[in-house]
Parts: structure tokens; sequence; C-alpha cells
């Protein structure tokens, strides 16, 4: 059947030949068509789950939990289920997601294709680390299992392999335990880089950090934010998440609402609010996604679309990059309501094309605008990527060039040589093209 497919930036729409399988022995690939793409729950911001001039192949219906062993916390399931449907089961048995994006709406082979990472990046490292076995299907309708002690090989690059080696039909990973679901935190506020730093380097030893950051700050300000900082209780309270939506954005809502006066006011109250220099007590819900209980709120940016732009700056230049990088978004005038700053450790997920390193993130929402103004951007950006030995974010891009690609991760030769030669995306045929 044919489809229109976008993902959640809303900045491509290709019309594909969709398939929709009910079950596994439902995947059947033609392969004379050659070019397949596995689609998950859309959840990916840029071309990474997109296929121009291809086949798209919805996963999201393969749903089973196959184990759940809750004395040791190892779950086993297939590749379609969601971390909402994966917490709403582990939670109130005592155990939590190891790591979790920012939004519970991702799909279980979609968090491996891409190595996902959180907001405990710093202690954990990607969701790679907490993977014990896959079970990956060639379009050839072999099958093999993935793991530590068995093709290693392919373990380590269908991990951050960005759906390319084959279908993961299920995966095995170990979960962390919890004694509650309400979680301390503490909100901080912090006037410049310079005070997130500090602010960052006294938080180590907290499990969970993420610091929000006003864009339309300049001069001594530059950078200015919120620190946010917390842990899990012990109060044996393990209630699950309410998946109800708070907010609802209609599909054709006016993207020229979203304009800079608007996210001036907003990241205004915002940042005086009671809540932003604040010790307190919250559900995990409101703590890891406060977006999802706004619903579509990628509509906010209108049928224009938008970018995001996520990068990652090694340690020992990470506060010079991230000042050249907002300095630049200020100097084109691009203002966001969405701004956020990461610390990371040195990786521990095997995946061998994972986005993270030893150093500091930060990623932002930009609105589509005309002209190509976002675009000019974009490249400008890239630029201080590069300059910097950085590296741009896969699942959230939609621009990155083949150069900039092939010298941040140059173990983009070995995932070509073992991808399934059936598996493309729009995504991949952009940033290998000679």
């Amino acid at each position: 059947m044919k489809k229109t497919v976008l993902s959640w930036g809303k900045l491509h729409k290709y019309e594909n030949e969709v398939i929709i399988p009910k079950n596994i022995k439902d995947i059947n690939f033609d392969l004379k068509a050659k070019n397949f793409t596995f689609y998950g729950n859309g959840r990916s911001y840029g071309d990474v789950c997109l296929n121009k001039n291809g086949n798209i192949i919805y996963t999201n219906r393969f749903k089973k939990v196959r184990r759940f062993d809750t004395k040791k916390g190892i779950i086993e399931a297939e590749a379609g289920i969601t971390f909402d449907e994966i917490l709403k089961l582990c939670v109130p048995k005592g155990w939590f997601l190891p790591v979790t994006p920012g939004t519970k709406f991702v799909t279980l082979g979609g968090a491996i294709a891409n190595d996902i990472h959180g907001k405990n990046h710093h202690q954990i490292g990607s969701f790679g680390s907490c993977i014990k076995k896959i079970c990956l299907i060639k379009t050839n309708g072999q099958k093999k299992i993935l793991s530590r002690n068995k093709n290693f090989n392919l373990f380590k690059l269908t991990i951050s392999g960005l759906g390319l080696t084959g279908f993961i039909e299920w995966a095995r990973i170990k979960l962390i335990p919890i004694k509650s679901s309400t979680m301390h935190v503490e909100n901080i506020r912090f006037n410049n880089l310079d005070e997130y730093f500090l602010i960052n380097n006294k938080s180590k030893k907290w499990p969970y950090t993420v610091a929000w950051f006003d864009n339309s700050a300049e001069g001594k300000n530059l950078g200015k934010g919120i620190f946010s900082r917390g842990y899990f209780l012990k109060d044996n309270n393990l209630e699950a998440h309410s998946s109800k939506k708070i907010i609802i954005i209609p599909k054709k809502f006016p993207g020229f609402l979203l304009n800079k006066f608007f996210i001036k006011i907003f990241n205004k109250l915002y940042w005086n609010r009671p809540a932003a220099n604040k010790v307190f007590h919250t559900h995990y819900g409101n703590f890891f996604y406060p977006l999802d209980k706004i619903k579509n709120w990628n509509n906010l940016y209108g049928h224009r679309g938008f970018y995001q732009f996520q990068c990652i700056f090694p340690e020992k230049c990470a506060k010079n990059a991230i000042k050249e990088v907002l300095s630049k978004i200020k100097a084109y005038n691009m203002l966001s309501f969405l701004a956020v700053l990461k610390t990371h450790r040195k990786e521990t997920s095997p995946g061998l094309n994972s986005f993270c390193i030893c150093g500091t993130s930060i990623a932002i929402d930009l609105p589509n605008k005309k002209k190509d103004k976002t675009l000019k951007l974009l490249k400008d950006l890239e630029k201080s990527v590069l300059k910097f030995k950085g590296k741009i974010n896969p699942s959230k891009d939609s621009t990155m060039s083949a150069k900039t690609y092939k010298k941040s991760y140059p173990n983009w030769i070995k995932l070509n040589k073992f991808k399934d030669p059936y598996l493309s995306s729009s995504f991949w045929k952009r940033v290998t093209k000679k």
C-alpha cells in the first residue's frame, strides 16, 4: 500500500510503498525491490527512519514480551514495544529502564539502532551497555543471535547500526532496580556557561543530570539556564506513569505563533517560575518526559516543520565550542524554547557507531525558516563541529554532509561492510555518497 511517511521533525514527506506486518511470518522481503527501511514509532527527528524512493516496513505491531524475570530484572521483548509499555510493566515490580531519552514513545528496536542516551550517561553510558542479546533477521531469512559471546562484531554494529544490519526481532535487556517511582529533584539557576560547568562538576555523583538553557540570553548571560539533578526515592511507592495527554496541539497549528516574541516571553517565564530554583519531589514521568504530556507537540512548528540539532564536543574544548555554537545561533537570530545541555562520560556501550563521547552535548530545536535561513545556520554549525572535533547525532540529523559523517564516525566503513545489502535509508544514502 502507498502511504505518506514522515519523521518527528515533519521536514520530509515521502510517498512510500509501506508494509505493515502483523507478525514475523508476514515479513516477506521482495528482494527484487531491494530498498527497505524499518520504521518504528517515528520519533527520530530527521531522515534516519525515512526512505525516499524506497520501501518502508512498520515494526510497531511487534510488542510481545517474551520473558520478564522480575527477580533479576531481565526483560526480553519484541522490537516494536515502546518504552511507555515497558515501564508500565516493570515499574510496579521495582524495575526501571537503565537508559531512557526524553520521550517514552520510542521503540525498543529504535533505541538499539540509534543507541540512545539519557540523563544518566555520565554514570551508565548509552543504551547498548544494558543489552544482553539480540535476535536479528536478515532479508534473506537467515536468523542470527547476537551477544558479547556470539557474533560479537555484528552485535556491536547492530547497536548504533541505524537499522541497517537486519530486522531486530527481539532483544534482551537488563533493567535497574528502583524502590520508588518518585524522584528527589533539585533545580538550580545558573547565569552563564561558566556557572553551568561549575555546577555540573559538583553534581557528578548525582545519577541524573540535565540542563535547560535560554538561547535568547547574550553577553555575560550567554548560556544561562536551569540545572536539574535527581535520584529515585526509597519509599516503596511504585506507581507507573500516566499516558494521559494534558495538552493537544492540532495538526494545523499556525507555526508563525511560535515567533521570537513568544519564545522570549516563554523563556523569561520559564526562568522565573518558582520551580526553577527549588528542591522538590515529583513522579519520574515529570522529570524524564515533560513533553510527552503534550500530544503532537511537533505541530507547534506548523506545516514547515523543524530541525533538531544535537552535537557533542570533547571535554577539553566543550565550553569554548558551545560558546561558539550559541554565538552563531544568536547571530542568526534563531530562538528556541527547547534547548538542552548534558555532560557525558567515556562511552561504555559496545556500539561501534554510537554518538556519545566524553564531553558535553547541546541539543536545540530550530524552526524551518523561509529562504533556507535554518539550513545556512546548520551548515555554519557543522563547521564548528568539525573545528572542535565533535559529532552530530544521526538520529536527530537532517543535513549533515557525507564529509562530516565519515570523519566523525570512522567505523561507518565497518557498518557499510556488514550492513544488509537490501537495507538502506535516506540518511544512509546522504552520508555515504561520494
